[in-house]
């Protein structure tokens, strides 16, 4: 456990205060006239008690652990001689009484008769004890006197650890008294079954906390608060836990930011972080394998602007939380339930991130008054219901309602967003695209329907990521790239798109991801694509595509992904493919292809799954260049229609189609 430390006196900070009656500095007078100091004495443990309340039946020396000799009202007492025995080896003192090796000095004697008074004072249960087995000798009754010896002993222990630390329960009822007049617990939490995190809290922070806050100190509560959720988020998993829980300011616990104070050691001269207690200001806790719920009591963290605990696995339902927060990012959790109502009410908020949980029902119904909001992310979730009406929020920069169950079609609203740079209607379930980019509106993956949105979308000029995917869209895709010329990722997979790939597409240079697949696009693949030169991610699978593979994909030497399958695409596999240096999937299965496999395709070392199958290649054989990848272990999936007479020879394929 760390030393004992001697807080500094902080400047006062703005701020709602919890602590109900708080003096205007730190270290006010405690009730009665007492000041009680960080790094003061140490008031009594419950594990002191828990550690040891063994009997020691040899030397007869029986003291509770928290009951020390120098301790004020401790207990110090004797069982020696209860379970003397009348030896062979044993003499005759000058008084006449007989001792033996087991017995005790005289200065010992006079020490526990002094103890037997004290017992007797403190305890008559243990005289009524020894009296019943000083009747009853031992002869065929030793068991019944260890039983009821043992029961005493139990209960005189408790006894003794209360009486000799009254303090103890006062300075919990105390606590408790703050915590519960504060209404940052209700008084039932404490007085129901079962060990909480609150009454862990309670205890911790009454009793063993080696900080010793004052109780008028304008922290205290928020220190409780953190305690709370460090014992209801099984501390033993998380990744890191520095400093929690310790003698430590909570300033300087791991992920805790508070009030600015100046820092002379910091290049920008302030800090949020110092070994003090201050208000908190911040709770970032991403990635640290907690689990548990979220307590309520973070809703009593006025303070309190950003609260991060992204990808862990906290479960339950969201509580409330204070109107001052201003960013809450949750995503990646487990939390369940429905977004609470009382979100409405927080009208300082930034930011929203509540993605890839397992939450339902639909979004609240006033959530539109949220005016300041800069970004809604509440992807991949259970929800459902409609497009919300959020006609207000001109500040949002990202929109993310993809992989849920919302109905209808997007609302006129959605043009006045002209600070978005990102709009996903799609969700991705696609070994490409990652929507990476700063801002996004997604609704992908659910049951919007119309025409592509195009009025909608055009003055949208600084829209970077639009992702319509996953739908019933219908109709042709618009020539408008030459107003959101921005984009970077374009995701319109999945829908009823038909027509052929407009030529304002030649305008998005930018444009690192593209999905047109699994719609009912026609005509050929147009060489204006090769304007996107940072191309990773291409599918353009599952459509009606005729004519050539174009040569220019050989400039993509970013790709990563290529997917042309499922067309109706003729001709040889161009050469220039062996270029792509950095290409990791090729699926060119199910066209109508011809001619020789390349042997420049043994040239791509990242290359691990190649699909050829179900093409018209005739009489050809993989070149060795290929097989070379599968013996090196870089291929890890090779297909070909090697299972049919006179089409492919291959002797390191993966799986030979058709299949038998």
């Amino acid at each position: 456990m760390p030393s004992k430390r001697t807080s500094s006196t902080p400047g006062k900070a703005k701020g709602g205060n919890l602590l109900p009656g708080s003096g205007t500095g730190r270290g006010g007078l405690l009730p009665g006239g007492s000041r009680r100091e960080r790094g003061g004495s140490r008031s009594f443990s419950t594990r002191d008690f828990s550690v040891d309340q063994s009997v020691n039946l040899m030397s007869g020396d029986y003291r509770p652990a928290s009951a020390s000799r120098s301790q004020s009202g401790s207990i110090r007492g004797s069982i020696s001689g209860l379970f003397k025995a009348e030896t062979s080896t044993h003499s005759r003192s000058a008084s006449g009484r007989i001792f033996d090796e087991f017995d005790a000095s005289a200065a010992t004697e006079s020490e526990e008769y002094l103890g037997n008074i004290r017992r007797r004072r403190l305890n008559p249960f243990i005289t009524a004890v020894n009296d019943c087995c000083d009747s009853v000798g031992f002869g065929g009754k030793v068991s019944l006197c260890c039983v009821l010896i043992g029961c005493a002993l139990l209960g005189f222990g408790i006894y003794a650890v209360v009486q000799s630390n009254p303090h103890n329960v006062k300075e919990i009822n105390a606590m408790k008294k703050i915590i519960v007049g504060a209404n940052v617990t209700p008084a039932s939490v404490f007085k129901s079954a079962g060990n909480s995190p609150q009454k862990k809290a309670l205890v911790w922070i009454a009793s063993e906390d080696q900080a010793n806050l004052p109780r008028t100190h304008e922290a205290l509560l928020e220190r409780y608060i953190l305690a709370v959720f460090y014992f209801g988020s099984k501390p033993d998993k998380w990744i890191s836990s520095n400093n929690w829980l310790t003698s430590a300011g909570h300033c300087s616990w791991h992920g805790v930011e508070c009030v600015v104070r100046e820092d002379v050691n910091e290049e920008s001269g302030v800090s949020k972080t110092y070994d003090d207690d201050d208000h908190i200001t911040a709770i970032n806790l991403p990635s640290n394998g907690m689990e548990g719920t979220i307590p309520p009591e973070f809703g009593r963290l006025s303070n309190t602007i950003t609260l991060d605990l992204s990808d862990n696995d906290m479960g339950g339902e969201l509580p409330d939380f204070h109107s001052n927060l201003k960013y809450l990012i949750l995503r990646k959790n487990a939390l369940i339930g429905t977004i609470p109502s009382s979100i409405t009410e927080m009208t300082n908020l930034h930011g929203i991130d509540l993605s890839m949980n397992r939450l339902e029902g639909s979004l609240p119904e006033n959530i539109g008054i949220l005016e300041e909001l800069r970004f809604l992310m509440v992807s991949e979730n259970l929800l459902s219901g409609t497009f919300p009406e959020i006609p207000n929020m001109l500040k949002m920069t990202k929109l993310h309602l993809d992989g849920n169950s919302l109905d209808g079609s997007l609302p006129e609203y959605i043009q006045q967003f002209t600070r978005l740079s990102k709009l996903l209607l799609a969700l991705s379930n696609h070994p490409i695209g990652n929507g990476s980019a700063n801002a996004e509106l997604s609704v992908a993956k659910n049951k919007l329907e119309g025409p592509f949105p195009e009025e909608l979308l055009r003055p949208l000029n600084k829209l970077e990521v639009l992702k319509l995917g996953d739908n019933r869209f219908t109709g042709t895709i618009p020539d408008i790239f030459d107003y959101i010329h921005r984009l970077r990722d374009l995701h319109l997979n999945n829908n009823r798109f038909e027509g052929t790939i407009p030529k304002s597409l030649g305008n998005l240079s930018a444009m690192t991801t593209l999905r047109l697949d699994t719609n009912r696009l026609t005509g050929t693949i147009p060489n204006l694509l090769v304007i996107m030169a940072d191309m990773e991610a291409m599918a353009l699978n599952d459509n009606i595509f005729t004519g050539t593979i174009p040569t220019v994909f050989g400039f993509f030497d970013d790709i990563v992904y290529l997917s042309l399958k499922n067309n109706q695409l003729s001709g040889p596999i161009p050469t220039q493919f062996g270029e792509l240096f950095r290409l990791a999937d090729l699926h060119l299965q199910n066209n109508k292809l011809t001619g020789e496999i390349p042997t420049e395709l043994g040239q791509l070392d990242l290359l691990s799954k190649l699909s050829l199958e179900k093409n018209d290649f005739v009489n050809i054989t993989v070149p060795s260049e290929v097989c070379n990848l599968v013996a090196n272990g870089d291929m890890t999936a090779l297909s070909a229609d090697c299972n049919e007479a006179d089409k492919v020879f291959c002797d390191c394929c993966h799986s030979c189609f058709p299949l038998l």
